[in-house]
């Protein structure tokens, strides 16, 4: 009887040693996901912003376009009026 009370007493210390390691490793993997977490927020602000910046040099580029057309259409006026017989 003492055998086995002795064999209960190895078993359960080992089940509280595998509770303990389970509730550690469950901790430890928590606070990683929230630190992928936190990092994926910050990632998500960076590529937001990434994606304004593009927006408005897409806008500069679209005013640089218009400016080169009117610049262009004004040559064109220009060398009309300059051609010989013109």
């Amino acid at each position: 009887m003492e055998k086995q009370m002795e064999l209960y007493e190895i078993r359960l210390h080992r089940l509280e040693q595998l509770t303990t390691s389970m509730i550690d490793s469950q901790s430890t993997m928590v606070q990683l996901l929230q630190e992928h977490s936190n990092r994926f927020d910050r990632i998500e602000k960076r590529l937001d912003n990434v994606e304004k910046r593009l927006d408005n040099v897409e806008k500069r580029l679209d005013n640089v376009e218009k400016l080169l057309e009117l610049a262009l259409t004004d040559l064109a006026f220009i060398r009309d009026i300059l051609k010989p017989g013109g």
